[in-house]
């Protein structure tokens, strides 16, 4: 892929990983692992979701607090990962499933939601 076919100076970045994630069928995300552990996972999460892709994401780490144990586009390890995978493959209802629900755990992220926890967090009286 060529960077020049997407370079833009009205969207910028944010807009060119979209469209990178769009090239594909399946996000899969994995937790970041060693001094990454904590940080930047979950933004990848909900930047691959957000992108309209069908996302797979290991729910481990950080992603346990957002991934609940039924959605169906989760994963722990590398054999539930390939088993996920092949069943996406020959079930395209499967990959329906998980787009509805991943918008799902993507409401937590949404800018109102987050101010309305800052406001809450400001506000309150300890």
């Amino acid at each position: 892929m060529e960077y020049d076919e997407y370079k833009t100076q009205l969207w910028g970045a944010p807009w060119l990983f979209t469209q990178t994630l769009r090239k594909y069928d399946v996000a899969v995300v994995f937790t970041k692992r060693g001094k990454k552990v904590t940080i930047n996972s979950v933004q990848r999460m909900s930047n691959a979701i957000q992108s309209g892709v069908i996302t797979v994401i290991e729910r481990t780490g950080l992603h346990t607090l957002y991934v609940p144990k039924n959605y169906p586009c989760s994963f722990t390890n590398r054999v539930e990962l390939k088993k996920l995978l092949e069943n996406l493959a020959k079930n395209v209802s499967k990959g329906e499933t998980c787009q509805r629900q991943a918008q799902h755990i993507n409401q937590a992220f949404q800018p109102e939601i987050i101010m309305r926890k800052y406001f809450e967090l400001l506000t309150s009286e300890w």
